[in-house]
């Protein structure tokens, strides 16, 4: 299943990232192999079995230790 995950993601890649460096759409690129680096991630881990990551975590790091507010409910 991993060889098949893997397989699709190269396949999009190819087709995609050669139209922007020729295009040289390089802020494009950026945030496509952003977007596509953890999108891998997220499926591989999926298709290895681990439990998701929450974006809650990431969100309330954000929120309590970057941006310095917190809950005093």
């Amino acid at each position: 299943m991993m060889i098949l995950l893997l397989a699709v993601f190269a396949v999009i890649a190819l087709s995609e990232v050669p139209t922007l460096i020729r295009e040289k759409r390089w802020r494009e690129l950026i945030a496509f192999s952003a977007l596509y680096g953890l999108a891998l991630f997220y499926a591989s881990s999926l298709t290895l079995g681990a439990p998701p990551p929450s974006p809650i975590r990431l969100i309330m790091y954000f929120i309590k230790d970057v941006l310095h507010i917190g809950y005093t409910g």
